[in-house]
């Protein structure tokens, strides 16, 4: 299925809802989650609609499976602050577009936990996760290092938060040599676990916009 950027989308009644603006990915798997839809004629401003929505694509455009009344209810804004530029070198030769990843607020996770590579409501994603963290226990220790996709090691774990139902929502990597200030790690973007690694989906130039 080829989607690419700027290709008209269409709903199953033969409503033009607007163009492809950007892809959602999944940081783990490089799947697309959802398609942002333009503001236009249709909706007041950019949307998220999920791939599952997804019926047929060819060059001329994307068509949904729900008609529009369906999709104004269940599409949810498109709020660019969340999301950081994925910079993919292949989804931008294929699709024109690098995509983004989701970044959970630290006080909107809402007990999500390690399924929520999207804002929770949208929809379900697949395929699922490869990383399991118990809740309870986790085979990690402070001073663990962190990888990125492209091998970069961008330091240590210096603590882990969690949220109100004591799930860990991020990783917390101490300032070094890369970084003049902590940066916090959603858990949703790592990618492989070991004692005394954390093997990150993203690259070097996402960790960086956080």
């Amino acid at each position: 299925m080829q989607i690419t950027y700027g290709l008209t989308v269409y709903a199953a009644d033969g409503e033009k809802l607007g163009k492809v603006k950007e892809l959602v990915v999944d940081p783990r798997h490089r799947v697309v989650t959802h398609l942002v839809v333009q503001q236009g004629l249709f909706f007041t401003h950019d949307r998220l609609i999920t791939a599952e929505h997804i019926k047929a694509t060819d060059e001329n455009g994307v068509y949904l499976s729900c008609d529009s009344n369906e999709l104004e209810m269940s599409s949810q804004p498109f709020n660019h602050q969340q999301y950081v530029e994925l910079k993919d070198e292949d989804l931008m030769a294929r699709s024109g577009v690098g995509g983004a990843v989701w970044m959970p607020p630290e006080n909107e996770f809402g007990g999500a936990g390690l399924n929520s590579l999207v804002p929770p409501g949208i929809g379900p994603i697949p395929p699922e996760p490869e990383v399991s963290i118990p809740n309870d226990s986790v085979g990690l220790s402070h001073g663990a290092r962190v990888i990125s996709e492209d091998g970069v090691n961008l330091g240590s774990v210096q603590e882990f938060q969690t949220n109100n139902d004591e799930e860990i929502t991020h990783i917390v990597i101490s300032e070094g040599h890369l970084f003049k200030e902590t940066k916090k790690i959603p858990v949703d973007w790592i990618r492989k676990i070991s004692e005394e690694e954390i093997a990150l989906g993203v690259p070097l130039s996402v960790i960086e916009q956080l």
